[in-house]
């Protein structure tokens, strides 16, 4: 996910029988990996300066998030905050 980046959480799931992982990160927030076809993505494997791999989708409304986790087959837990000041909220898988 780049250079600095550090995946924080992740929760893998399917959706309308397509299979989706849902990121936490520290510089692009929360993001949405469509599983389809990842075995055909070469692997980076020494420092790029142009965009590779997994394509992914950022959730522009889910900020801060620390903490993922699956709920059930439609929803996920988020823990999310700053200052301090925490939230514990289930969301709709997007």
């Amino acid at each position: 996910m780049g250079a600095g980046n550090q995946p924080l959480d992740m929760v893998a799931y399917k959706k309308n029988g397509h299979e989706y992982i849902l990121m936490a990160n520290s510089s692009h927030g929360v993001t949405k990996l469509d599983m389809a076809n990842v075995d055909t993505y070469k692997p980076i494997t020494t420092p790029i300066s142009d965009v590779a791999g997994v394509p992914f989708t950022t959730i522009s409304e889910l900020k801060n998030v620390k903490h993922l986790q699956a709920y059930d087959d439609q929803q996920a837990l988020v823990l999310s905050g700053s200052s301090g000041a925490m939230d514990l909220r289930t969301i709709a898988l997007p």
